[in-house]
């Protein structure tokens, strides 16, 4: 009797700098097909008619620069000092990535294509989404060095990492 592959989803977060990413590398290199949430936001901040339209009723045209692309300085300036343009802008993106993400958890869990596919994204248990996962995997480190790590990778000052955590 052979046994049928199920498809295991696994929801990976934690905070900023916690070494989620590199977590997901690791069942990356083992097999696991991983979706990353923020390249997927930041694309549909880009590319999707309805989100774009959407971010420039909420927070202006200056959101976009001439080229059309997202000006990331202009929109990380804004949310990291008020909470309510964070809350404003996860209203809007949240829902379009999860869209996504669900289709995409669902033909993976369908075809079962990969043994292990899992989401890498920071706000799961704040969006109210660990139920599309079979298990989560919170990563954590101390302070220090996740304010290390962002320094780092982002170029950013302490000060600006420790308004970001």
């Amino acid at each position: 009797m052979s046994e049928t592959l199920r498809t295991i989803v696994v929801g990976v977060t934690g905070g900023i700098g916690s070494g989620k990413t590199e977590a997901c590398r690791i069942f990356e290199s083992l097999g696991a097909k991983v979706y990353y949430a923020d390249p997927i936001a930041k694309k549909l901040m880009e590319s999707d008619p309805i989100v774009r339209e959407r971010l420039q009723k909420a927070f202006g045209r200056e959101i976009y620069l001439a080229d059309g692309s997202l000006d990331r300085k202009f929109l990380a300036k804004l949310i990291f000092t008020d909470p309510d343009a964070q809350k404003r802008l996860e209203k809007i993106v949240h829902p379009a990535v999860l869209i996504l993400l669900k289709e995409e958890l669902d033909a993976a869990r369908q075809h079962r294509t990969n043994p292990m596919v899992m989401v890498e994204a920071a706000l799961l248990f704040e969006a109210g989404v660990e139920g599309l996962f079979d298990y989560m995997l919170v990563v954590e480190s101390d302070q220090e060095s996740r304010v290390a790590r962002i320094v780092e990778r982002d170029k950013a000052s302490p000060a600006e990492v420790m308004a970001r955590i």
